[in-house]
């Protein structure tokens, strides 16, 4: 196939010099689901995601408000926020650089029933205020995860189904704006006690697909660090003047393999990569595994040669 004699190619085509050490930093953005709401330690998925990043690259989370029994469990989620109080509130008043925004908004709309015709639009605006706010930042949008309760799951499925045309938008006009798909959360990884926050079975379902998300948006070349953010990334898919080939690849990390990998300080990066690896059913493991070679590299701060 096209994209597998691609890939080979590409994988030979990359050479790594003068690598240093890296944070990426991460604002989580959103309401009470990024709060991590009914998960049992309160962290939500964010520290399974710290897990499954750090297995190749350090992660700061950033925010106003700490919730969680993480040592960093600093994010920017609001319980009983709508969209517009989370533009308002959460992103006006919040004047941080992160090099990625994870952003789940629109569930309190859903519940309190606000004008739910206009909701994406209020979404589109938010993103706007992220864009400007945040212009180096790759802004990942999750789509709601589900609610048990029949009439607000359709309003729930409604609001999603307009997401996509929102992010496709953004991307036209040259921001890094990436869809995440948490449609793999069910309606058994939801708490039964309310229908509505996922349970910790549901989180971790949102940290792997909050890190396909990463993959895909570092394989873009939309993701600059902390080390390197004064040469940012942009929308035609450069980073520190170096051009990286757009490619759609997505992966994820065994969180056991990234737990044990990360425990093992000694262990030289390569090793601990290659010990995460666990690759998605659907994905061949040629190209799971250069996907998470090229996410530990972008964010590793390396330079790469393109021959």
């Amino acid at each position: 196939m096209i994209w597998q004699r691609s890939l080979a190619a590409l994988s030979l085509l990359v050479r790594l010099s003068h690598c240093q050490n890296t944070t990426l930093v991460i604002l989580p953005l959103g309401d009470s689901i990024t709060y991590g709401t009914d998960s049992t330690d309160g962290n939500g998925y964010r520290q399974n995601l710290e897990t499954l990043v750090e297995a190749t690259t350090p992660v700061n989370y950033i925010g106003s408000v700490q919730a969680g029994s993480m040592s960093d469990n600093d994010n920017e989620g609001h319980p009983g926020f709508t969209i517009t109080q989370i533009g308002a509130q959460a992103v006006q008043d919040f004047t941080a650089t992160p090099d990625v925004v994870l952003l789940m908004a629109g569930t309190n709309d859903v519940l309190q029933g606000l004008n739910l015709s206009t909701a994406p639009d209020r979404l589109s605006t938010l993103i706007d205020q992220l864009i400007t706010g945040m212009p180096k930042a790759a802004i990942l949008v999750a789509t709601l995860t589900p609610l048990t309760t029949p009439s607000y799951e359709a309003l729930r499925e409604t609001y999603n189904a307009a997401l996509p045309a929102i992010v496709a938008a953004k991307v036209s006009a040259g921001s890094l704006v990436q869809l995440v798909d948490m449609s793999n959360v069910t309606d058994a990884q939801i708490a039964s006690a309310d229908g509505i926050h996922p349970n910790d079975a549901g989180y971790v379902t949102m940290a792997y697909a909050w890190y396909a998300g990463l993959m895909e948006a570092a394989a873009k070349g939309w993701i600059a660090t902390s080390a390197n953010s004064s040469s940012s990334s942009s929308s035609n898919g450069t980073m520190n003047g170096t051009a990286i080939n757009t490619f759609a690849a997505t992966s994820t990390i065994s969180l056991s393999s990234a737990t044990a990998s990360s425990k093992t300080s000694s262990a030289t990066s390569a090793t601990k990569t290659s010990a995460a690896i666990s690759v998605v059913a659907s994905l061949s493991l040629a190209k799971a595994l250069l996907a998470t070679s090229l996410l530990s590299v972008i964010l590793s701060g390396c330079s790469m040669t393109w021959f």
